[in-house]
């Protein structure tokens, strides 16, 4: 699920109720966001990726794992803006800095 914007907040929308309400799982789901702004990139990313590892293409799930990767990496000036982030697999991460000119099935 993608983390919704602020103003669902602002709805009126009654906390005590059960958490399997819809209404409150957005509730829910957007303020667990807005305390973890990096859980929103998160979500972003995997979600413009399709779930899926730009090197091997594979899925990106709990189980495989996933680094953020840089396309600029921070030192070179690059910034934490999605538009400069990609999720991978930690053993893609691994082979794209060992060899950065590995093919990526996914463009980045």
């Amino acid at each position: 699920m993608i983390c919704f914007t602020a103003s669902i907040l602002n709805s009126s929308v009654n906390v005590l109720t059960d958490i399997n309400t819809p209404s409150l799982g957005l509730h829910y789901e957007a303020k667990k966001c807005l305390r973890n702004p990096g859980l929103f990139k998160l979500k972003y990313l995997w979600h413009r990726q399709s779930g899926r590892c730009p090197v091997c293409g594979g899925a990106i799930t709990a189980i495989t794992r996933w680094h953020v990767h840089h396309l600029i990496r921070r030192i070179d000036g690059g910034s934490d803006a999605v538009s400069n982030l990609w999720l991978l697999h930690p053993d893609c991460h691994r082979q794209h800095h060992a060899n950065p000119n590995l093919k990526w099935k996914i463009a980045g």
